[in-house]
């Protein structure tokens, strides 16, 4: 199981953004992202590790790390 991962912005308000994680909302701190917290927008995607928002990512970028996120965890027993 792998405790990094990435979602998708649905609300925020600055310091807990809504994020939609494997098909289910959660609720994820932004403190790690310092002053890029309070410019979260929905929409946009999050790089999330042990719970918390560690990364702002471009689409580029999401896509790239869900592929390998996809076929790190699609090799596992």
């Amino acid at each position: 199981m792998c405790v990094t991962r990435v979602g998708e912005v649905q609300a925020s308000d600055g310091a807990v953004a809504v994020v939609a994680v494997d098909g289910r909302e959660r609720d994820v701190p932004l403190v790690a992202l310092g002053d890029e917290a309070a410019a979260v927008l929905p929409g946009e995607w999050l790089l999330l590790h042990t719970g918390l928002a560690v990364r702002r990512l471009d689409p580029r970028e999401a896509a790239e790390m869900l592929a390998a996120l996809d076929e790190i965890e699609g090799g596992a027993p």
